[in-house]
């Protein structure tokens, strides 16, 4: 089977957890890379303060699953704690972009997010 193309969870992605639905499946692990450091694997949910990486620091997630089929029913993904400002993609194709116009004085709070996956970019492989 070949290998789905990564889905990159920009910024401060801080994890995934499932709901209490039919099918749900909880991320919990991923690559980070920041801006200076290698990449390593690191658990979900994610907090920057803990590892020591500095809160102003750019870094992005990368994790890659498989399909063997297209999803009959339609697909969406939560993080319980993301930074608002956030960037994501599935399949290299932009997916959400939040924040931006978030001042660089305005305080990042942690937020939740719900970000429906394009069916057309959910393909088997």
């Amino acid at each position: 089977m070949l290998h789905w193309p990564f889905l990159v969870l920009f910024l401060l992605l801080t994890g995934v957890p499932a709901h209490a639905v039919d099918g749900a499946r909880a991320i919990d692990a991923a690559t980070f890379w920041s801006s200076d450091g290698a990449p390593r694997d690191v658990d979900l949910p994610d907090t920057w303060s803990l590892r020591g990486v500095p809160a102003r620091a750019h870094g992005h997630y990368a994790l890659e699953f498989n399909l063997s089929q297209r999803p009959v029913e339609p697909w969406a993904v939560h993080f319980s704690r993301i930074s608002p400002r956030h960037v994501l993609r599935l399949t290299g194709e932009l997916v959400a972009n939040a924040g931006q116009s978030i001042g660089d004085d305005a305080r990042r709070l942690p937020t939740q997010v719900l970000v429906d996956l394009p069916p057309e970019l959910l393909r088997p492989g």
